[in-house]
This record gives C-alpha cells, structure tokens and sequence, in this order.
C-alpha cells in the first residue's frame, strides 16, 4: 500500500501477485487499498469493495478475475470511494 500525505491509496496489488495468487483450501482476501480486496476461492477469484456505514458492513462484488482486470477494479473502487456514505474498510 502507498501512503502519501497521510491517505491511504490502492498499489498494494500487482498482476504478477494476482495471477500467481493460488487457493488454500479455504477462501482468502488480498488487499490493494482502499477498501479494494481480491477474494481468492477455489474456483475463481472475484474482486470486493468492502466498506462500512456508521458501525455496518457491506460488499459489493466487482466481477471476476481476469475479466475484470486490476485496473478496473481499482477504476470501480475510486468511484465507490467518492460515494457519500460509503468509508472504505
């Protein structure tokens, strides 16, 4: 994860960790930032915006890897980020 000014900014991710990212038997998230997770599960792996509202937490799927590319998701992310009730988790 990149700090700049004290904000917290996606980039933890690379192409080469997510493609060579491989189940375990039971699924996992990997973080890029920014409420951006990559969920890796023994089928697929599927991109989350995880983020919460006063003390609930929600989801919302993004799509499939390799479908819906690193930059995508990262584009989706930026634009949950700026919605009004949404902080990113």
């Amino acid at each position: 994860m990149i700090f700049f000014l004290g904000v917290h900014t996606m980039g933890f991710l690379t192409d080469l960790k997510i493609r060579t990212a491989v189940p375990r038997g039971k699924e996992y998230l990997i973080a890029d930032g920014d409420g951006l997770y990559l969920r890796i599960r023994e089928t697929r792996k599927n991109w989350l915006y995880r983020y919460k509202t006063g003390t609930k937490q929600f989801k919302i799927g993004f799509g499939v890897y390799p479908i819906v590319t690193l930059a995508m998701a990262r584009d989706k992310a930026r634009e949950a980020n700026t919605l009004p009730f949404a902080e990113a988790v």
